[in-house]
């Protein structure tokens, strides 16, 4: 009797976390469409970027002190439990990002989803007035049905949560439960009507002839995607240092808002704008320009270090798809294939989590190509040094 008590208690828990997620990442999925066919339509929406900076800024300041630490705030909080995470950071970081990407900041998704996931299930977890190891497991179980949700790949969504933040000793009890959250957040996410990305990789080199050769040049890849992670996070600590010295906090996001408005109007492209799925798409069948991954890589420094809101793998896609791409005029792989590897690798280095990229890279490109991304993506993760892009991790290491 008691094992059917906590089958149904963690049904119930599985069930609460992953439908109310899976909708919430629908409409935040749909309202990021929404607002970046208005900017696309609406070119004059760049010269907001300091004032939306501005205004970010000031509700983080009014509403989300206890908050402004984002996806680290809920990473540390499930290795060690301290207090609820404030439901108010769902709708902020929310409303943040969609106001990022109205104005063009060059942001990603992932860390929206992971706290409005973390938010939730924080507040599920109290509902149900759950805590200790219980409490951890629901925190677990929101950051992987965020994730998965939001990108359209359940199994990569467990495997990020349990990378990232399970105690090696809790993994694999935490697998399953987290699994099927996101699961059912998936399920959800898709049944009312939201839509993911489609790449079409094309076809791949035949893995019994010239198969050293091939290895050798993936071997290559996953090296410059580990060296492209490091600079990144580097890049990223050295703006984040830069802007902290500027005392008030509101003026941080405004003068970033004013560099990134003099780079668009240097540039004069709106593919770096937002999270650029197009130019994602395109990069899978035309070689990238040389230096579109350095462009994008810049911008979106810029834009989350200075303080406006979004999460930062799907710039991670953009710069190592476009990297991939643009290495096929030099290295002797299919397009399709160097940009597929590129768009896990730069990930998996930047973010320490080979086999959840792996696992993703499989979700969305096939099973195929498995052998090649888990090569690129451990070399990747060695490569790019100790650190990571959470901060938590970086004092880990």
């Amino acid at each position: 009797m008691e094992r059917w008590r906590w089958s149904l208690k963690w049904a119930v828990y599985i069930l609460s976390v992953g439908t109310s997620i899976g909708l919430m990442s629908a409409i935040f999925l749909k309202s990021l469409d929404w607002v970046t066919e208005l900017r696309n339509t609406n070119d004059w929406l760049i010269y907001l970027l300091p004032l939306v900076g501005l205004l970010i800024a000031f509700f983080y300041k009014q509403y989300g002190a206890s908050v402004v630490r984002g996806n680290d705030l809920i990473f540390e909080e499930i290795q060690a439990e301290s207090k609820p995470i404030p439901l108010r950071m769902a709708p902020l970081v929310f409303f943040g990002t969609l106001l990022t990407h109205l104005v063009g900041g060059s942001a990603g998704r992932e860390g929206t989803a992971v706290q409005m996931g973390g938010a939730i299930a924080s507040k599920i977890a109290k509902i149900f007035r759950s805590t200790g190891p219980d409490r951890k497991l629901i925190l677990i179980m929101g950051v992987s049905s965020g994730f998965a949700s939001v990108f359209g790949t359940p199994f990569a969504g467990a495997f990020f949560a349990l990378e990232v933040v399970a105690l090696k000793e809790k993994r694999i009890l935490s697998f399953l439960p987290a699994l099927l959250t996101a699961l059912v957040a998936h399920v959800v996410c898709l049944s009312v009507g939201a839509k993911h990305s489609d790449y079409f990789v094309g076809n791949l080199p035949n893995f019994d002839r010239g198969i050293v050769k091939v290895i050798l040049l993936v071997v290559i890849l996953g090296l410059v995607s580990g060296s492209i992670s490091f600079c990144y996070m580097q890049l990223s600590k050295s703006a984040s240092g830069i802007f902290s010295k500027i005392k008030e906090p509101m003026l941080r996001p405004v003068i970033g808002g004013i560099l990134l408005l003099i780079g668009y109007m240097t540039i004069v492209d709106s593919r770096f704008m937002g999270l650029g799925i197009d130019s994602i798409q395109q990069s899978f069948s035309v070689p990238s320009q040389p230096f579109d991954f350095l462009i994008k890589l810049l911008l979106t420094v810029l834009t989350l270090s200075s303080g406006f809101k979004g999460g930062e793998v799907t710039p991670l896609f953009f710069i190592g798809a476009s990297m991939g791409s643009a290495l096929s005029l030099f290295l002797p792989l299919p397009l399709g294939m160097m940009a597929a590897i590129g768009f896990v690798a730069v990930f998996a280095g930047a973010t320490k989590t080979p086999i959840a990229s792996t696992i993703m890279g499989m979700e969305i490109f096939g099973p195929q190509i498995g052998v090649y991304l888990c090569i690129a993506c451990y070399l990747s993760y060695f490569v790019s040094g100790k650190g990571s892009i959470y901060d938590f991790k970086k004092a880990e290491s």
